[in-house]
């Protein structure tokens, strides 16, 4: 059989999303993503974006929540991805937690000086 050596990866993103977060809920999926997030032999393990990009989702569905906690487990994961602690202010800003969003955007601006967005967003808020 000439294709044996042919190993299909299936998508992690696809699993989590469709089958675990689900049914079994966002901890479910974000467990099941740090469980198989280094077989890259069997999956297509997605990026640090994946993170923001899902938990926008979940936002839009309402569940700001769910979305705060997909994206404390990136800050977890990846903990100078700035863009991560961006996206924490933006949805801790939507929650109207405005304390813990200047505290968000504060260390994405400590992991990325240029980041303008963050600066204005403090001023914006009152923590500068």
């Amino acid at each position: 059989k000439p294709y044996d050596h042919i190993l299909i990866k299936h998508s992690l993103t696809q699993y989590i999303e469709e089958d675990v977060a689900t049914h079994a809920g966002i901890s479910a999926a974000i467990d099941e993503w740090r469980r198989f997030k280094n077989d890259t032999v069997h999956f297509i393990v997605p990026d640090k974006e994946y993170f923001i990009n899902i938990s926008r989702y979940v936002a839009e569905t309402g569940n700001l929540d769910g979305a705060v906690e997909i994206l404390r487990a990136a800050i977890t994961e990846f903990p100078g991805y700035w863009e991560a602690y961006d996206a924490l202010g933006e949805t801790q800003l939507v929650r109207g937690d405005t304390a813990e969003a200047i505290q968000c955007y504060r260390k994405s601006l400590d992991l990325n000086p240029e980041n303008e967005t963050a600066e204005k967003m403090i001023t914006q808020l009152g923590g500068k």
